[in-house]
C-alpha cells in the first residue's frame, strides 16, 4: 500500500489486507470511518499508517513494527495483539484513548518500547485502565518506569504462554487438598493465580523457587 493511498478518505469502512506485507506512510491516516483491519501477513507499518482511524482491535499476527505514530490518536482502539512485534516505536499507541488490553505475551523478541509508546492518559483517567502482558521479565525492563499502565508476565487468559505450557507439570490431578506445580527456570511465572469458571480469582500464591505446593482445601 503506497504512502497516502487513501489519505482522509472517509468512506471506507472497513480493509482486507491478505496480501500485504508493508502499509506505507499515512497511508489510511485520517480514514475517520475505518472501524476494520484484516491483515494476517502485515510486517511493517510505516509513520502514521493509521493515525486517526476508527479501529476497535488489532491482531496482526506477522506485524513486526508498529511503525513511528502508526496508530496514533485511534481514540476507539481497545485490545491490541502482536504475538511478533519486535519493535514499537515512539507514539506509536499514543492517545489512544479506549486501550485497554496490549497483549504481546508472545513477543519473544520484542526488543524496543519507544518514548510514548503507549500514552494513554484518557480525559478521565479514573474510568480506563490499560493492561499489557508481556513474554517475560526482560520485556518489563524495555518500558518506562513512570507510566500509566499496568504490565503483567505472561498470557492475557492463563498467565502463562501457550508456547511454555509444557514447561511445567503439576500432580495429583485430580487433587483434594494440594497441589505441586514444578516450572523450568526459563518460564519466568512468579505468581499463581487459580480461578473458578468465572474467572474470579479464588487463590493467589508468589513462588519464588522451581516447584511450589499450593494448598486447595478451601
Amino acid at each position: 500500500i503506497n504512502s497516502n493511498a487513501f489519505l482522509n478518505n472517509t468512506e471506507i469502512t472497513s480493509v482486507d489486507l491478505n496480501e500485504v506485507i508493508e502499509v506505507a506512510g499515512s497511508a489510511f491516516q485520517g480514514c475517520t470511518s475505518l472501524v476494520a483491519v484484516e491483515a494476517p501477513n502485515l510486517k511493517t507499518v510505516m509513520a502514521r499508517s493509521f493515525q486517526g482511524t476508527k479501529i476497535k482491535s488489532i491482531s496482526f499476527p506477522n506485524l513486526l513494527d508498529a511503525g513511528v505514530f502508526g496508530f496514533y490518536n485511534c481514540t476507539e482502539l481497545e485490545t491490541v495483539t502482536l504475538p511478533s512485534v519486535k519493535v514499537i516505536p515512539r507514539n506509536a499507541f499514543n492517545d489512544c484513548h479506549a486501550l485497554k488490553t496490549v497483549d504481546l505475551s508472545l513477543s519473544e523478541n520484542l526488543t524496543t518500547i519507544g518514548t510514548s509508546g503507549f500514552e494513554t492518559q484518557p480525559p478521565f483517567p479514573d474510568i480506563a485502565t490499560l493492561t499489557i502482558y508481556v513474554y517475560d521479565e526482560t520485556k518489563v525492563e524495555l518500558f518506562p518506569q513512570v507510566r500509566n499502565y499496568t504490565i503483567k508476565v505472561g498470557g492475557m487468559n492463563t498467565g502463562l504462554r501457550e508456547k511454555n505450557a509444557d514447561s511445567f507439570g503439576m500432580y495429583p490431578n485430580p487433587a483434594k487438598e494440594e497441589i505441586r506445580i514444578n516450572l523450568e527456570e526459563t518460564v519466568g511465572v512468579r505468581t499463581i493465580q487459580i480461578m473458578d469458571i468465572t474467572g474470579k480469582v479464588v487463590l493467589e500464591q508468589n513462588i519464588t523457587g522451581n516447584e511450589v505446593k499450593v494448598g486447595i482445601n478451601h
